[in-house]
């Protein structure tokens, strides 16, 4: 399963102060050409944190063209969502739900 988040009107280092101050998780950088360059993760026991622009550097577009107004992405993956889901509600209001999917 999977949720998806976005922000707006910010950067990506801005929605990851936000992000760790908020859920208490150190975010890791990476970079990857894949992701749209730089962007930041969290690999815990139980769940998969992504962070990253909405740019897609190969197809050179929005990494999710039907929400366009938000710059960046918040990707959460695991068993321990509905936790997340409460933690982010609760201490992250700049983050957008945008999208749950299951599989």
């Amino acid at each position: 399963m999977s949720v998806l988040y976005g922000f707006s009107g910010m950067d990506l280092e801005r929605a990851k102060e936000l992000v760790e101050d908020g859920l208490k998780v150190p975010l890791a950088a990476h970079e990857s050409y894949y992701r749209g360059g730089d962007y930041y993760r969290f690999d815990g026991d139980d769940v998969t944190l992504i962070l990253q622009e909405n740019y897609d550097c190969i197809g050179d577009g929005l990494e999710e063209p039907d929400f366009p107004r938000f710059n960046v992405l918040m990707d959460l993956e695991g068993k321990r969502l509905p936790e997340l889901e409460r933690l982010v509600a609760e201490r992250v209001s700049e983050a957008v739900l945008l999208r749950r999917a299951s599989g």
